[in-house]
């Protein structure tokens, strides 16, 4: 009977193991910490929204230009086919907001019970340092941080991501035992956080929401709802661009925001000048607060440097055009560094060029396979990244107890 070893029990892990066990095989989980799914347990803020309605497609797509990797994992098990596994095992679920996938229980403990594995052996409190490998290049087992030495036919390695550390740190130990086995190691940084902002312009509208903005960074843009906080922004449109940012360091880009996502420079220019003819005795500030929140209108008409109680209808061209500007693509420059303490998940990882994405198999080591935040992966806020773990180590356990 093929012996599996998985390295982690969040998602990517106990979906794996429970694969791999379906599949026949003896299945042993080892886990550094005393608990088990600890990040899965706080995801949602305990509620564990583990996937939405897009379709494997265009699911993948959100992840970007590595999309092409994933798809032999997502069309194993597509969104749909979790949330029907989930309900086979007692967890039925509900949308909210039409898109967004919650237990009905909205308890991440009830997920975490479904996809936890049946018969498997759980080693907890013990920190695989060690991939060993045979002469052929073959797994042949792990070693623990206290000595112990467990066989195995096949590993998959499915720690997580650096982020979180307050839950203890334990993917770096795996990253640097794959990397003395020759793989690839993209440099970690933060990502789904919060970013910070040098010299903060907006911090007095700490707390303040917009509903549907868009920020741009380089190439990137992303949709939704933004955040202001005392330092930066947060809220999902900022959370989903922030590994991009925080991957340069300093970053190269400034970024930009446009206050609302529909509206662009001109848009915003014919705003206020047929303001001007319909209600031109009306305040410039008053009328523009009918759209953004009128704290930040005040501001913004400040930075623009428009004078206190001016009419919309005697808004000078120079004001109307930096007002404008302002309000279509406000520039930022983004601090770099982050703080894993407050970021959901992690950009880079191993490298994809080392692993066949239809079997998550190292193309190094043979029987060692890579599963969820693990890999150089990581997508939006939303149920994207659960996912992807459940997927990948579906499929990763299904090849490492040799392909059932």
């Amino acid at each position: 009977m093929r012996r599996v070893a998985v390295i982690g029990s969040g998602p990517a892990g106990l979906s794996a193991a429970r694969a791999a066990e379906e599949c026949g095989a003896v299945v042993t989980v080892f886990e550094a910490r005393r608990k088990v799914g600890a990040k899965l347990l706080v995801s949602g803020a305990g509620k564990c929204n583990f996937t939405n309605i897009l379709t494997a497609d265009e699911l993948a797509l959100r992840f970007g230009g590595s999309w092409r990797f994933m798809m032999p994992a997502l069309r194993r098990l597509p969104p749909e086919k979790l949330v029907a596994m989930l309900a086979e095992r007692g967890v039925s679920s509900h949308l909210t907001d039409g898109f967004f996938y919650f237990p009905d229980s909205e308890s991440a403990v009830d997920v975490l019970n479904a996809l936890r594995p049946g018969r498997a052996v759980f080693e907890t409190d013990a920190a695989v340092i060690d991939i060993l490998v045979s002469g052929d290049g073959a797994v042949r087992g792990v070693r623990c941080a206290d000595g112990r030495e467990f066989a195995a036919d096949a590993v998959v390695a499915a720690c997580g991501g650096v982020s979180w550390p307050q839950l203890g740190d334990v993917s770096g130990v795996v990253y640097l035992a794959a990397k003395k086995l020759g793989h690839r190691i993209v440099s970690p940084s933060p990502a789904l956080v919060q970013l910070s902002l040098d010299g903060n312009p907006l911090g007095g509208l700490s707390g303040m929401v917009l509903d549907d903005a868009a920020l741009t960074f380089g190439r990137l843009h992303t949709r939704g709802t933004v955040l202001f906080t005392h330092d930066g922004i947060s809220g999902p449109a900022a959370l989903d661009i922030s590994g991009a940012v925080l991957a340069e360091t300093p970053p190269s880009a400034v970024l930009k925001l446009a206050w609302r996502a529909e509206m662009d420079f001109e848009c915003w220019e014919k705003f206020f000048i047929d303001g001007g003819r319909t209600a031109g005795r009306r305040q410039a500030v008053n009328v523009l607060g009918g759209l953004v929140p009128v704290r930040a209108a005040a501001l913004l008409a400040v930075m623009a440097g428009m004078e206190p109680g001016t009419l919309i209808s005697e808004l000078t061209s120079p004001v109307r055009r930096k007002l404008s500007h302002l309000l279509a693509e406000m520039e930022f420059r983004p601090r770099g560094g982050g703080d894993w303490t407050k970021a959901m998940a992690t950009r880079g990882g191993i490298d994809l060029h080392d692993i066949s994405s239809g079997s998550l198999e190292s193309k190094l080591i043979r029987n060692l396979f890579f599963a969820g935040e693990m890999v150089d992966l990581d997508g939006p806020c939303g149920g994207y990244n659960i996912q992807w773990a459940c997927s990948s180590g579906f499929l990763a356990g299904r090849n490492a107890a040799a392909g059932c």
